[in-house]
């Protein structure tokens, strides 16, 4: 960083560029940064001996250096602000306002192929902040996932795929594309990787400064790394549009770092440790059934997602006229149904009478089920169900306790996940049932969620009170309609 701006002068000058360098703010920059002092972004071994609990680059220095550094080039007029990301730099060097840019190595087919010879293209290791910097870099990219379904026949057919990607052709392939380094060291002897490495001697610079890379080096595994990286760069910005100092950005940086680290691992409860979150399975759940091949909210839509090894299944659960808990999403059943009108004003014999199958027509039979018809047929699959009261909006008088009484009346009470955009309806819940598993569902931006969700169906329920229950009158977006009441979105 410091030889950038010693010879920055001489680029503008006497090279005639624009600026120096287009340094685009960027959280994995930052964490390169770090990896090239030799220093944790981290702690407990950067949280590769175990799960981190607070980051330790305003503790060991390499933040406010790294930061210190950064504003040094900007002020001078040698590094601007070209916005964030990763690529936000490209498009200044590729059209020769740069004479230096930043970026990962999977751009530079595309900067070669954008500077199409206009000036020549040389690259270098990524820049150490200062001389005495001993560290390296770490690798990046991006993973794949085969999910188990306990199909033989597609685990066998992801197996060959698999194997391809990670042959030294495609490999060879792939890199001469990209830019990205080959995974394995057989594809350097592919005819394409030679070939392209002759014409492009810069696809050579990742490979090598990856074998000058000590393992030490490897990068820090965090749970929490894009909001990390959000945090970062929203405090660069602070730090050079704002007049923040490099300590007070860093600081800034690590007490928003650590508190989301904190809430994260405390939402892991007994998969807290590095064993637990490693050891942790993905799981698909199939939101109302497998709605994207069959009618959603239907008996045909969950036993296919069934069929199809999902983990679990989301559903929503509304009442009919005569008090029956039918699951449907909407509050009327115009989009759905060949029926018009809400399900509340229905008797559960009239709903049935109706087909279901209006966005998928051929499901001829597709009925509104009833939540005990759902839990009939998911009990014996061993799925998990997570079961939304739709009361955002018509306000179901005493859903809560009917739909509790069902779950535990068929056995499903350890299989059952609650969730609500109408927060008093969990709050009732968990008045009803402390022990419940229970979500809250939002649509707006919250300042400190973690705090409210526990004030809200935390621990120490029962509520206390404070959020009062949707039907009583302190609740002001209720309001009385008919034979229940109102809750209205955003009241």
């Amino acid at each position: 960083m410091g030889e950038i701006g010693r010879i920055a002068d001489d680029l503008v000058n006497k090279g005639g560029a624009g600026e120096p360098i287009s340094l685009s703010i960027y959280g994995w920059f930052f964490e390169q940064f770090t990896c090239k002092q030799g220093l944790n972004y981290v702690n407990n071994g950067n949280g590769r001996e175990a799960a981190a609990t607070a980051v330790e680059f305003d503790q060991n220095g390499a933040g406010a250096k790294t930061l210190a550094a950064w504003k040094e080039l900007y002020d001078k007029g040698y590094a601007p602000n070209v916005g964030r990301g990763g690529d936000a730099g490209l498009a200044d060097f590729s059209s020769g306002k740069s004479a230096m840019t930043l970026g990962s190595t999977a751009s530079l087919k595309q900067i070669l192929e954008d500077v199409n010879g206009k000036f020549e293209v040389g690259t270098a290791y990524f820049p150490m902040v200062s001389e005495s910097d001993k560290g390296g870099v770490s690798i990046g990219g991006a993973s794949l996932w085969a999910l188990n379904n306990e199909d033989e026949a597609k685990k066998a057919a992801t197996w060959e795929f698999v194997k391809f990607l990670v042959s030294p052709e495609s490999q060879a392939y792939w890199n001469a594309q990209t830019g990205y380094f080959p995974v394995t060291v057989k594809a350097h002897e592919e005819p394409v990787f030679k070939e392209n490495l002759e014409k492009y001697p810069q696809f050579g610079t990742a490979i090598d400064q990856l074998h000058d890379s000590a393992p030490q080096s490897a990068g820090a595994l965090l749970s929490v790394f894009p909001e990390a990286r959000q945090v970062v760069e929203t405090e660069i910005e602070n730090m050079l549009n704002n007049g923040t100092s490099p300590e007070e950005a860093a600081s800034e940086m690590a007490q928003q770092i650590n508190k989301a680290i904190g809430e994260y691992n405390c939402s892991m409860n007994d998969n807290h440790g590095l064993e637990g979150i490693l050891s942790m399975k993905t799981q698909v759940w199939a939101h109302r059934g497998a709605s994207a091949y069959a009618p959603e909210n239907t008996l045909e839509a969950f036993r296919l997602a069934a069929e199809m090894g999902a983990d679990g299944v989301e559903l929503d659960v509304q009442l009919s006229r005569d008090g029956e808990l039918v699951v449907a999403h909407d509050e009327t059943i115009d989009r759905v149904s060949n029926g018009t009108g809400y399900i509340k004003d229905y008797t559960l014999a009239q709903l049935k009478k109706l087909s279901f199958n209006r966005l998928f027509p051929d499901f001829k039979d597709a009925r509104i089920p009833t939540l005990k018809e759902v839990y009939e047929l998911l009990k014996p699959a061993g799925l998990t169900v997570n079961v939304e009261l739709k009361t955002g909006i018509i306000l179901y008088p005493e859903i809560e306790e009917k739909v509790l009484a069902l779950t535990a009346s068929m056995g499903m009470e350890d299989r059952v996940i609650y969730s609500s955009f109408c927060h008093p309806s969990l709050v009732r819940l968990k008045e009803l049932d402390s022990g419940l598993k229970t979500g809250l569902l939002y649509s707006d931006g919250w300042i400190d969620a973690a705090a409210y969700g526990r004030h809200t169906v935390g621990s120490g329920c029962p509520a206390s009170g404070s959020v009062p229950y949707a039907g009583s009158a302190a609740y002001p977006g209720c309001q009385k309609a008919g034979t229940g009441s109102e809750c209205m979105d955003g009241q």
